[in-house]
């Protein structure tokens, strides 16, 4: 499904296009087909076949394996004002 229904809210609206397949859980993805950007007469995919089996790792945060504490210690922060040299 193709949206140019996206706007942005901002002083200067403008319309942003944006693809979606949505038949894509139903197996009913629509069929490739060369458009007028495409130079080739084959249209082929855009990673080859043998990269079907890689594994795919999504991106991790640095923070994913943090361990939280189950208690809090509150102090207080005394701060000490110095001169500071002339």
């Amino acid at each position: 499904m193709i949206s140019d229904d996206v706007v942005r809210s901002d002083d200067n609206p403008r319309k942003v296009t944006s693809l979606c397949i949505v038949d894509d859980q139903y197996d009913s993805a629509p069929e490739v087909m060369k458009d007028r950007f495409w130079k080739k007469a084959l249209v082929e995919p855009l990673y080859p076949e043998s990269t079907m089996s890689d594994e795919v790792r999504p991106l991790v945060g640095s923070a994913v394996n943090a361990k939280s504490v189950n208690s809090v210690l509150l102090l207080w922060h005394i701060h000490r004002r110095r001169k500071l040299k002339e």
